[in-house]
């Protein structure tokens, strides 16, 4: 792509197509985890207890899941003393712009990227050679190309584990009952907001949503993983080291 395609340097379009395939990454995560895993004689209770997504410059890239199953009684009940926890997390593992080692993505990026097809649909819309092109519509860009969606998703890596592989996840989960989460409501706008510490640069961010009981129904509350340190932290810890362990044995 040294050359021009019909009057257009197509050099940083290319690294663009590299940036926007990566940035699809969250999308595809979320197909594979859309659904409840299937576990033989229990069925998911409810929506996820907790759920955390990872940022990097890109946008999400890792997404997990802690979710209950119980066996299943009459009438929608179900048989508490049975449940279990099982925690998800879903990921793409290789980058779109790597060439050494290669992998199965970068791969797929460099051979789709047809550059004659896409000069085509450039001057068709009327984007000019000299558009600013980190700046431009990338999905109206790339309209033209195949979609990274599904090439995205048939390379996700999904990690399991289960409450039954990991008690120092259960104890976590158990030392969170009665927990206490000390906010006081700050609207913006009104009085004194309280000014957010911004992320360092490239630094990764991680959201959390944890799912509560309350004396009124189910509540569930988003927020940055710092609100959910003293609560969420310790069971993903411990889920940490039973993978660790596990990939040791």
């Amino acid at each position: 792509m040294d050359a021009p395609v019909d009057g257009y340097d197509l050099r940083t379009p290319y690294q663009v197509w590299r940036w926007w395939i990566e940035s699809r990454k969250g999308e595809a995560i979320e197909q594979v985890l859309g659904t409840p895993d299937e576990i033989a004689g229990k069925r998911p209770f409810g929506l996820p207890l907790i759920r955390f997504t990872k940022f990097n410059d890109f946008g999400a890239f890792v997404t997990g899941e802690i979710r209950l199953y119980c066996d299943p009684m009459e009438a929608g009940a179900v048989k508490r003393e049975d449940c279990m926890y099982r925690l998800r997390r879903a990921y793409v593992p290789h980058a779109a712009g790597h060439y050494k080692p290669d992998n199965p993505v970068a791969i797929w990026t460099r051979e789709n990227f047809d550059a004659r097809r896409l000069a085509a649909h450039l001057k068709a819309e009327g984007i000019a050679p000299d558009t600013d092109w980190w700046r431009a519509d990338r999905a109206k860009l790339f309209s033209v190309l195949p979609s990274p969606l599904p090439m995205l998703v048939e390379h996700a890596t999904v990690v399991r584990l289960d409450s039954g592989e990991c008690p120092a996840m259960v104890a976590a989960m158990n030392a969170a009952e009665n927990g206490r989460i000390d906010w006081r409501t700050d609207m913006y706008g009104i009085g004194d907001d309280v000014r957010s510490k911004p992320p360092g640069p490239h630094a990764v961010t991680v959201q959390m949503t944890l799912r509560i009981a309350t004396p009124t129904g189910p509540a569930t509350i988003e927020a940055p993983a710092a609100a959910f340190e003293e609560i969420v932290t310790p069971i993903l810890t411990a889920a940490d080291g039973c993978e660790k362990a596990r990939e040791k044995s």
